[in-house]
């Protein structure tokens, strides 16, 4: 889930600054947020099934979400203004991701 989800965020960079802003956006309508989240299903699943199952767990679904997408868009764009450090960026994010959201003594794989 990480790696594709930063994978497609290092190869559209427009379509993801694009997302970051609608995401944000007042002028976007409930019906057209649920339209955006299509062909997200097992993401947005797994991503709720790591939150209940780990240190978020009881978290408001939208806030563990946001804390996680945050760690996300900063690995990338770290990893935009430091190409060369681009791999170490994305191992570091991935355990500060990992670590926020998984149960203590859980193993991962990137």
């Amino acid at each position: 889930m990480w790696n594709a989800y930063i994978r497609w965020g290092m190869e559209s960079p427009a379509k993801r600054k694009a997302m970051v802003q609608l995401d944000v956006s007042e002028r976007i309508t409930d019906y057209s947020r649920q339209e955006g989240k299509v062909g997200f299903e097992d993401t947005t699943e797994a991503m709720e099934q790591l939150v209940a199952r780990g240190k978020l767990r009881g978290m408001p679904p939208a806030f563990a979400s946001a804390l996680l997408l945050a760690m996300a868009e900063t690995t990338m764009a770290s990893m935009a203004m430091s190409p060369a450090d681009s791999v170490r960026y994305r191992a570091t994010g991935f355990e500060a991701f990992w670590s926020a959201a998984a149960r203590k003594g859980s193993r991962h794989q990137t």
